[in-house]
């Protein structure tokens, strides 16, 4: 069977699920658990017996693994091993050494994955690695859509994200706004483990009523990105005071200099490509899928553009140019790393008004 789709594997679930070949994997770490935990409630119930369910988050021994395969089942409908949160390409690259080539692990691995059948359930699930489209890890993705069932979960997109905030607050006895669910994810990032994490405590704190923009002010805790373009938007909207009181909470956060900078450049960045593209005929939107940009980040470049048309398209250079100064002396000079940031956000103020 190919890739399925989380519908098709809710189809699935629902159905009556045993033996076979299984992987779960994907961009959306919260999700790969969520399904691969269900899959093995469903084949091996809540409490699993331990003879028949098997846990192996290493390839260290493929003898061990291969025998829980051959196991029978006992009081329950099938065996259950599974494979977890595996680095397939890193595995081979230390059992190498000692287990023969490359090509004699890959028999070894797929003979094993030939034993799933009816009374027998393998489940390989990354809910934590992010594995690579090539290698080992490829050839192992490949047999297992040819042999099994494979889910592979996507990023979300950003109207995926705001359904997951409004049911959420459905289910805490709480009311949001779509306009205030999308200010959560520009405030805390698109991650979902993280977005349910800020949004239980905001419907907690909300419980019984609207979640306001003010009780997302004050419950959510906002990511390092979110903050460096709260701190560009204070440089452009002529609040510096703000802006070195947030420069001062990463500092005190002990962010990376480099990291501020290149998250600060970034927002930047966004602002004249979202100009250019303007001026070219293009909309912001369009520039969603190139750079580094995906689907689910059109807010950023719409916020860009709105910040940026409070700049002219030279001051937007000229702040570039005072990036890549303090990026320089940032990394090939003893100054104080502070007062290089101070001096970058009185300059950027003043560069504010070139026209």
């Amino acid at each position: 069977m190919p890739k399925i789709n989380e519908q098709e594997f809710k189809k699935l679930l629902s159905s009556d699920v045993f033996g076979g070949l299984y992987m779960i994997y994907g961009e959306e770490k919260y999700y790969v658990k969520y399904y691969a935990d269900k899959l093995c409630e469903k084949i091996s119930g809540k409490e699993p017996d331990e003879f028949s369910f098997h846990i192996f988050k290493d390839l260290s021994n493929l003898d061990e693994i291969a025998s829980a395969c051959d196991i029978i089942p006992f009081n329950v409908a099938c065996n259950c091993v599974v494979l977890k949160d595996i680095d397939i390409d890193e595995a081979f690259k230390g059992l190498r050494t000692d287990s023969g080539s490359g090509k004699e692990l890959l028999e070894k691995i797929t003979e094993i994955l030939k034993k799933a059948n009816n009374e027998t359930a393998i489940i390989i699930s990354q809910p934590t690695v992010t594995p690579k489209a090539t290698g080992a890890q490829k050839k192992i993705t490949e047999f297992c859509e040819k042999n099994g069932t494979v889910l592979y979960i996507p990023k979300k997109s950003e109207s995926e994200l705001i359904k997951i905030i409004l049911r959420m607050a459905k289910n805490h006895d709480c009311e949001i706004s779509s306009k205030n669910a999308q200010s959560i994810i520009y405030r805390c990032g698109t991650d979902v483990n993280t977005l349910i994490n800020e949004c239980e405590k905001l419907f907690a704190y909300c419980k019984g009523r609207e979640a306001a923009a003010d009780d997302i002010e004050l419950i959510i805790t906002p990511n390092p990105e979110y903050n460096v373009f709260k701190l560009a938007e204070s440089i452009i909207y002529e609040n510096t005071d703000t802006a070195y009181k947030i420069l001062d909470d990463m500092f005190t956060q002990k962010q990376p200099p480099e990291n501020i900078l290149g998250l600060i450049s970034k927002a930047y960045c966004d602002m004249y490509r979202v100009r250019v593209a303007i001026q070219s005929g293009m909309r912001s939107s369009q520039l969603a899928g190139k750079f580094d940009y995906t689907a689910n980040k059109t807010f950023l470049l719409e916020k860009a553009e709105k910040n940026s048309k409070h700049i002219s398209t030279n001051a937007l250079r000229k702040m570039i140019d005072l990036l890549y100064e303090a990026d320089r002396k940032i990394k090939n000079t003893s100054l104080d790393k502070r007062a290089v940031f101070e001096t970058l956000i009185a300059e950027l103020s003043e560069a504010k008004s070139i026209y």
